[in-house]
């Protein structure tokens, strides 16, 4: 592949340096930004100044760091026999003439993916997708930046089929830039909004913008365009000499290649039949809700088929896709009642997506929008606000409106006969926090979204903890010591990376173990191969609690027990690494975090 053909001599001529120490015939392998990412024969070019630049250039040699790419200034100090050192001008453009070089090696066919908003769900999408029929690198988190795509393709490897990444627009050429870097064979756009319109001239600059990625398309590859929005109706195809595929739910379907029919919203994610392909099929998206999901994964499906996967593959991929926390992601409280944290960003476009999502799982009557306000508008502002508090009382939330233009977001809800809970531009969080549970009511669906500048992020935590505070459970045990967490980890036996459902706390064996509130003892099971001797109490209202690893279990399926009562002996049975108890909480069927709910 592409690095491994490198030499010292090569990278000197790519980045228009010069060869201060080294030698010019030394292959290298890959590179990176950090000392701590290096290994053997890599290329080095750090983007942070640094303070002692022979000291760094010896911790390089030491790490067996092929070539080390420093400014002028700093070069002549780093040189030394140990390792080669090459000066440049311009670190910036030493490193984006690399990612240039690095990706035209690549053999890796690209997916890039633009829009005002969906980027990331889409780019999962993808990334699942393609999954199923090759290795697949894709951006990490959000890094949709010129140096965050950098930092994708340079992890580009032999074994990568495919790789999908994700270009953001913030200022002008943007998307011209990160395209050039990128060199997609299939670009996709979500759609077109208002997002950073203040920053790109509106919302005909917007559009512009994100039209500049049709003229890096070749011809043999392909554009995907969201056809239920008009943004993208918009776009000036002339500009593509790529085929170009439609797929929508809501348009005309004269010019469509996919579409979906039949739509199903539940509380584990949506359902919907996939029609364009060379047989209909069913998909399932666990944890992604409503239409905007569906365009999102019809986007996936088109570049999947153009990649050559058959529609089962496709439909598999879907299942399979990693949720990105604060996008929509639903959190189940106490009384049956959902907290849809959704504050990553907000535009008006994500703003009314979030809102008809979770309109579609909110019994009526019983949707709450805790709305802030949505940055990098400039003067369109006012009215968006307006229009998203309309949008919000038609979809029938009740709304707490926070941050710069919240008056004017009640405003909107007022005038079209919504009903204003609180409406502030400054606010307390405790305050906040106990009006949202005030206000929603058993099955109620709760959804938090604004900008990351109002940091409404903290205020959807403190809803979890507070909400799980209030359920009245007591610890497990009557020492609570943690020792692994909620979430991805990697298996300390196997050492594979898997989701560990709860928490395990720490104990002696023997030690007991208390339920946590009144129930009934609902399943009893020994010598499960993974969670060993184990039991699960209902405790009504959707939530069942589950203890594993016991030693002894004293209670029957069936039996009534209360707060407190002892219910086994902590122990470690099953596959542990030693004597613990592996608690868990959830509520309709889907596990929480039970953090909150016993420390």
């Amino acid at each position: 592949m592409a690095v491994n053909e490198w030499n010292v001599r090569a990278v000197a001529a790519i980045t228009g340096g010069q060869l201060l120490s080294g030698r010019p015939e030394d292959p290298l392998r890959y590179v990176c930004e950090r000392l701590v990412d290096c290994g053997k024969g890599d290329v080095l070019i750090p983007l942070v100044n640094l303070t002692d630049p022979a000291g760094y250039a010896a911790r390089a040699a030491r790490k067996g760091v092929g070539v080390l790419v420093l400014p002028d200034r700093t070069a002549s100090a780093a040189a030394n026999a140990a390792v080669a050192v090459i000066g440049v001008g311009s670190v910036r453009d030493a490193y984006f003439r690399l990612v240039k070089a690095y990706r035209h090696r690549c053999k890796a066919r690209i997916v890039a993916v633009t829009g005002s908003a969906g980027k990331t769900t889409t780019k999962e999408m993808i990334a699942a997708v393609l999954a199923e029929a090759g290795e697949v690198q894709k951006n990490w988190r959000n890094y949709n930046g010129p140096y965050g795509i950098g930092y994708t393709l340079f992890r580009l490897r032999p074994h990568h089929t495919f790789g999908v990444v994700k270009i953001g627009a913030y200022i002008p050429n943007s998307i011209d830039f990160g395209a050039r870097l990128v060199a997609p064979e299939v670009g996709v756009i979500t759609c077109i909004g208002l997002g950073h319109a203040a920053a790109l001239g509106g919302g005909e600059g917007v559009r512009r913008e994100k039209e500049k990625l049709l003229t890096h398309l070749p011809k043999k590859g392909l554009l995907v365009l969201n056809g239920d929005d008009p943004g993208c109706r918009s776009v000036d195809l002339s500009r593509c000499q790529a085929p170009v595929r439609w797929v929508g739910v809501e348009c005309e379907r004269e010019d469509l290649s996919l579409w979906a029919e039949r739509i199903q919203v539940h509380r584990d994610g949506t359902r919907f039949l996939l029609c364009g392909l060379e047989r209909e099929i069913e998909v399932e998206l666990p944890g992604f809700f409503g239409r905007p999901a569906v365009i999102d994964a019809l986007l996936a499906a088109a570049v999947g088929d153009h990649m050559g996967l058959p529609p089962e593959s496709i439909a598999s991929g879907l299942t399979k896709v990693e949720y990105t926390p604060r996008r929509f992601s639903p959190i189940r409280l106490p009384g049956r009642r959902l907290l849809i944290d959704a504050t990553y960003n907000a535009n008006p476009h994500s703003m009314s997506a979030s809102l008809e999502s979770a309109a579609k799982l909110a019994v009526e009557g019983k949707g709450l929008a805790l709305l802030g306000t949505m940055s990098n508008l400039g003067e369109e502002a006012p009215e968006q606000h307006r229009a998203i508090g309309r949008r919000a009382a038609e979809l029938g939330f009740a709304l707490i409106a926070l941050g710069e233009q919240a008056e004017t977001m009640a405003s909107g809800a007022t005038e079209a006969g919504g009903r204003v809970i609180y409406a502030s531009k400054q606010w307390e969080k405790g305050h906040v926090v106990a009006l949202a549970l005030k206000e929603l009511p058993e099955e109620g669906v709760l959804l938090v979204k604004a900008s990351n500048s109002v940091e409404l992020e903290i205020v959807a935590e403190a809803i979890e903890k507070e909400a799980a505070r209030r359920s009245g459970l007591v610890p497990p045990l009557a020492k609570i010591e943690p020792t692994c967490y909620y979430g991805f980890r990697r298996h300390p036996l196997t050492r594979e990376w898997f989701f560990h459902e709860g928490i395990d706390l720490s104990a002696r064996r023997g030690t007991p173990i208390a339920a946590v509130a009144d129930g009934t003892v609902v399943k009893v099971q020994k010598d499960h191969p993974t969670y060993g001797n184990h039991l699960e109490i209902d405790h009504g209202g959707g939530m069942v609690t589950g203890y594993a690893h016991a030693q002894k279990i004293y209670v029957e399926v069936g039996e009534q027990v209360t707060q407190g009562q002892s219910i086994a002996e902590v122990g470690n049975t099953g596959r542990t690494t030693g004597p613990h108890l592996h608690f868990e909480v959830r509520i309709d069927g889907k596990t929480v975090d039970p953090y909150y709910y016993v420390i």
